[in-house]
């Protein structure tokens, strides 16, 4: 069995020399070549240039030979730039990697900022709000309400009970505006000690 397909795979070797040979050449090997037919005075000669060809359609095995050139030549290029463009991309998420990594640490450092100034904040609001408690209420409840609502508010949750209350009190007791502004300080001081 063996021997057989070493003698089919021989054949198959020489057959296809052969078929290159007369591809290559236009000629049959070992053959003489046949006499020239006369050319008559109503037939015109072939063109010098043209190649002989003794396969028919060679021409048309040319073109799609030429064809099959210009196709790898295209996805030779097409595989160039699709190089290129991943090479781009592997650029652009380093870069994209490298900026990730400044805007974290420049966020860390920021929030370092901001709990400094937020201790900062605190430890003013805690004296603010010994200088209120030891006012008049009603002194207190005006200088409050000039304030901005949220540090107002701040200001009283650090304050004690009694003395909060009696400047809420006397911030209703001015009015319409007084009172809407208590309730606003209230909502506010909630809010904080529920967290949200």
């Amino acid at each position: 069995m063996k021997i057989l397909f070493l003698f089919a795979c021989l054949m198959s070797a020489v057959a296809f020399s052969l078929l290159s040979i007369i591809y290559g050449t236009g000629k049959i090997p070992g053959r003489e070549p046949d006499a020239p037919v006369p050319v008559s005075s109503e037939e015109e000669p072939l063109p010098t240039d043209a190649p002989a060809s003794l396969i028919p359609g060679q021409e048309t095995v040319e073109k799609l030979q030429e064809g099959l050139r210009e196709a790898r030549r295209a996805y030779l290029q097409k595989q160039a730039d699709l190089e290129s463009k991943t090479e781009e991309v592997r650029q652009q998420q380093k870069l994209i990697a490298l900026l990730r990594q400044e805007m974290e640490a420049l966020q860390g450092q920021l929030e370092d900022k901001v709990v400094s100034l937020e201790s900062g904040e605190q430890a003013n609001l805690k004296a603010l709000a010994d200088v209120y408690a030891r006012m008049d209420p009603a002194s207190a409840s005006t200088l409050l309400m000039e304030m901005k609502p949220e540090r107002s508010a701040r200001v009283l949750r650090l304050i004690g009970d009694r003395q909060a209350a009696a400047i809420l009190n006397e911030t209703i007791a001015q009015g319409d505006r007084g009172a809407k502004i208590a309730a606003e300080w209230s909502d506010i001081i909630r809010r904080m000690q529920s967290g949200n």
